[in-house]
Parts: C-alpha cells; structure tokens; sequence
C-alpha cells in the first residue's frame, strides 16, 4: 500500500512537472512524452482503479495500457536517435514483434491474464534501444554535455526502469516470496523503480525547459 502511494504521487507529479516545462515544446518528444505521462496518471489513478472495484480484476487495464505504452515509448526513443541514424526499420520492426506477441498471448490466455509475453519483450526491445542510443552518445565526436542533456536523461530514466523491470519480471516468484516489512520484496523493487525513473524523468523536463530558455 505504501509503494502504490508513492507511485501514484510520483506518477502524478511527474505529469504536473511535464505540464509545467514542455506543455508548449513543439518536439515530438516532448510531445509524446505529454502524452504518455498523461496516459500513466489516467490507467493509474481513474481507469485502473474503476477496473479494480467494478470486476475485481483490473489485468485487462493494463494489458491495454501496454499498447500504448509500446507505441509512446518507443515513439520517445526513435526522436532520440534519429538525431544520430535512421530508425525508422528497427523500431517498426520491434513494434511488430511486440503486437504480433501481444495478439497471440491474447487469443491464448484472454484479456484478463497478464499478457506477459508482450511486457517482457517490449521491456527487452526498449533496453537494446537505449544501449544503441549510448553507442552513439559514445562514439559521437560532439561533446556532450550529459549534466543537462534533456534527451540522455529521458533515455536513462527509460532504461533504468525497463532493466529493472525485467529483472524483477524474471525472479518474479522468488522475490515475490520473500517478505520486507509486510510487503514482498518484488514491490519494493517496483517502488524503487518508479522512484528512480518518475525522478528522473521529471529531471529530464526541466533540462529541456532551461535549455528552451538558453535557445531562445
């Protein structure tokens, strides 16, 4: 209960930050980033819980928010790096592996079980996207600045949390069995993971609105 509070006020925050500093942002990062947010705190705070109290079962809520997520997220990272390549291929063809999965899971198991197989490769696919984009960031000749790069930001906050998610996704059952104050250790881990990626995503807005500033 204490780690779903502090990720619905994070969550929250985060979008209000997001509102604060690229409300205005003409780059689609930005602007998807917004978007994103905004869908976070709607599945979170309205839908998911409307799900919980009318059918006692709020997995399919999700299983339809990680459509979205997939398309938002991986929208984010092809703005990244297309700065340095084109990929436009890489990330269609994610994007098919993750739908394709996501269709066949639900025509096996349904929409009210946790569509599993979808999370787990779209977590897979955005952690080696992320790893591409710090290729580039590594071999460019430019010298960036990472202190207040808005972009490096929002592609470390993404993979901290995808990694982290995966991690916990593949010992789910032994952290899960393994309690920590009255919660199991899969939910402090989770707790964590939001705090470190809503923190530093919210980071990653206002980077982008003091850099705005300077531009202008």
């Amino acid at each position: 209960m204490f780690g779903l509070r502090v990720t619905t006020f994070l969550e929250l925050l985060c979008f209000l930050t997001a509102l604060a500093t690229v409300r205005t942002d003409k780059k689609p990062l930005w602007r998807v980033s917004l978007t994103y947010m905004f869908l976070v705190c709607l599945t979170e705070l309205v839908v998911a819980r409307w799900a919980a109290k009318t059918f006692h079962n709020n997995l399919f809520v999700y299983n339809i928010y990680t459509l979205f997520e997939g398309a938002l997220i991986s929208a984010g990272i092809y703005h990244c790096l297309k700065v340095y390549t084109n990929p436009k291929k890489i990330i269609i063809i994610g994007l098919v592996i993750f739908y394709s999965l996501w269709i066949v899971f639900f025509l096996m198991h349904g929409i009210m079980t946790y569509n599993s197989w979808a999370g787990g490769v779209l977590s897979a696919l955005i952690m080696l996207y992320c790893c591409y984009y710090y290729y580039f960031v590594l071999t460019d000749n430019a010298i960036m600045d990472i202190n207040t790069n808005p972009e490096f930001w929002w592609v470390t906050g993404v993979l901290f949390f995808y990694f982290g998610t995966t991690t916990a996704n593949l010992f789910h059952e032994l952290f899960t069995s393994i309690m920590v104050k009255g919660n199991s250790l899969r939910n402090w881990i989770f707790t964590v993971l939001n705090i470190i990626f809503y923190s530093i995503l919210a980071y990653s807005f206002i980077c982008r609105s003091k850099q705005r500033k300077l531009q202008s």
